[in-house]
């Protein structure tokens, strides 16, 4: 099972916040590279969209790759009000709830960003897309952002990698549309 953790040091405000389905092992390869003795400050279990929200979600905080300085506040509370503050997909609307009307649904979201990466499958992405483990995927990694430039609505996309070309940009009618969302 995957789990999203907090690591850091005694006396430091400076933390790692990962992912892991290891996390005995994962201490040891990152002590490594420092020179500060590290250690577990908090885990739950989570998947590779809720560690990308955490990352998202205190990018003013980022010093450099995953580690994150939180300065005077607590990195686990600020962590926990995050997910428990976590905006959630709203689903599609019931037929009953349907309504013509001739002015759009305001959206929370102003600005939405993909991030395009590719990776290997682990065992889960490979049962999910009916692929051998270890081929090739693409991860669209899409975040929807307000007008204060908080995080909205996060998603991820696994794809099988192949010759792709992504190129979108929503107009302001389908960024008002309730169908978009």
């Amino acid at each position: 099972m995957e789990r999203v953790y907090i690591i850091g040091s005694e006396g430091s405000s400076v933390v790692k916040i990962g992912r892991t389905v290891d996390l005995e092992r994962r201490i040891p390869a990152l002590q490594t590279g420092s020179y500060l003795p590290l250690h577990v400050i908090w885990t739950c279990a989570g998947d590779n969209g809720l560690e990308t929200y955490l990352h998202h979600h205190f990018a003013k905080f980022k010093t450099h790759g995953e580690w994150f300085d939180f300065g005077q506040d607590d990195p686990v509370e600020s962590v926990k009000a995050a997910i428990r503050n976590r905006v959630k997909p709203v689903p599609k609307a019931r037929q009953e709830d349907r309504h013509e009307s001739a002015d759009p649904v305001p959206s929370l979201a102003v600005r939405m960003e993909d991030a395009v990466s590719t990776r290997m499958a682990n065992a889960e992405d490979a049962a999910r897309l009916d692929l051998p483990e270890g081929s090739p995927i693409m991860v669209i990694e899409r975040t929807y952002y307000g007008s204060g430039g908080e995080v909205v609505e996060f998603s991820t996309v696994l794809r099988p990698s192949g010759p792709y070309l992504v190129s979108y940009q929503p107009t302001d009618e389908e960024l008002n549309s309730p169908r978009y969302w």
